[in-house]
Parts: C-alpha cells; structure tokens; sequence
C-alpha cells in the first residue's frame, strides 16, 4: 500500500466521520436519539473503520460503496427516527391532554392544568411539551417553522382554546376526540396500504424471477425488444398504481 492509497483511504474515514458526526449532532438536536443510543452508534462507527481498513485491502471499489451504503443508511435513518418521534409524541400528547382537562374539571385554569400536569408526562417528552406550554402561554406567537406539523397545530389549537378561558375545556375535549378518530383512520387506512405494498412487493420478485429466467435461458439479445417493452410497461403499471392509491379516497 503506497503513501497516496494511505492519503485517499484515511481522507474517505475523515469524511465519513465528520458527516457521521454531522448527522449525530442533528439526531441529538431533535432528541430523537438518547445519550445512550448515541455512544452505541459511535461504537459502531469504530467498528466501520475497522470493517473499512479489511474492505480496503479487497479494493477501492468495495470501500466507496460501503461509504455510500453508509450515508444513504444515516440520511434515511433521520426520517425514521423523526416519524417514530412524532407519532410517540402524538400519542402522549392524547394522554397528557386527558390528565389536564381532568385537572380544569376541578375549576383549575387551562395555564395551571397544564404545568402541573407536566410533572406527570414521559420524561422524553417533557421538554416538548414544556416548549408548546412556553409558546402558546406566554410567548403568544406561532411554532416556529422548524417545528413538526403536529406540534403547529395542536399550540394553535391551544392558543385558541386560552383565549376562550370559558369554553377551553369544551373545545379541548372536542379536539381530542378528533385526534383519536384521525389515530383510527391512520390505523385502518395504514394496514390497507401495507397490505397493497407486500402484495406489490410479491408480484415484484415474481416479475423480477421471471425476467431473469427469460434472459438467463433465452439471452438478452434475442429477447431485447419484449423485454425493455415489459420493463417499461412494469414500471408504468406501478406509476399509476401508485397514483390511484394516493388519490384514493378513504371511507371515514
């Protein structure tokens, strides 16, 4: 191994560290990773290198599609971990509400219900709803832009609710009940869609066998034409497949 390949190798580790630890300092932002799942990670990320100094001695090639696979992995990750955070968040905000409209049915104001109820939240979303409690009574402004859809609409909701100290606890319930039918919907229109997406993914390795089989036994040359006219007509097939679901139109 020569100085320059020693350079390129050790300049593709410093990269993927510094997006690693990009990456790290974003998840720790969102608290979507605990403390604890941050050190796993970092251990294994010292486990990568060393994986990547063996895949190095193999080829350059098998190191930058390891990089690659890596990223991609890290990127897709972060969307994963956010959507988990969200309906997590989702769910306890449904019980942390239940606990404060029972304390304002006790002729305690919306403000007080809802500090004091924090105490009794999961302590991994604590902090969020202590933000959303800071926004909406005492601030008086919107979520900021970088916030979740959810975490806009329910400070919203609860600004509006604030505002009307009367009618606050009526609302509020009101709302509530709208959450657990959207959880509801989300369910039943959530199995449906998983159900078409493992029969597509079934019909997708047959088709796949298939087209193997064709080329393997019959070639590619003989067979070019039908086959770029199947995969073409596949892929057209799952476009508008996957249209129609989209603009499908769920019974509520």
């Amino acid at each position: 191994m020569n100085a320059f390949s020693v350079f390129v190798f050790l300049s593709f580790v410093l990269l993927q560290l510094l997006f690693g630890h990009r990456m790290l300092v974003r998840y720790r932002e969102q608290a979507v990773l605990s403390p604890g799942q941050v050190a796993s990670i970092v251990w294994a990320y010292v486990f990568l290198i060393v994986v990547l100094a063996w895949l190095f001695q193999s080829g350059f090639s098998y190191l930058v599609l390891l990089f690659l696979v890596l990223n991609f992995a890290l990127l897709k990750l972060e969307s994963v971990l956010l959507r988990f955070r969200e309906k997590g968040f989702r769910t306890e905000f449904q019980k942390f509400m239940s606990g404060v409209l029972l304390q304002m049915s006790g002729g305690i104001s919306l403000r007080e219900s809802y500090f004091d109820e924090l105490d009794s939240a999961e302590e991994k979303y604590r902090s969020d709803l202590r933000k959303v409690g800071e926004i909406v009574f005492f601030s008086q402004q919107i979520a900021p832009t970088k916030a979740t859809p959810f975490v806009r609409a329910v400070s919203t909701e609860l600004q509006f609710a604030n505002t009307y100290p009367h009618y606050a606890r009526t609302y509020l319930n009101c709302y509530l009940e709208v959450l657990k039918k959207e959880d509801d919907f989300r369910r039943r229109s959530g199995q449906a869609l998983r159900q078409a997406r493992a029969q597509s993914g079934v019909l997708g390795v047959l088709y796949l066998g298939i087209l193997i089989f064709v080329v393997s036994n019959y070639g590619w040359r003989a067979n070019q034409s039908i086959v770029v006219s199947s995969v073409s007509l596949y892929f057209v097939g799952f476009l508008v497949s996957k249209q129609v679901l989209r603009g499908y139109k769920w019974k509520v």
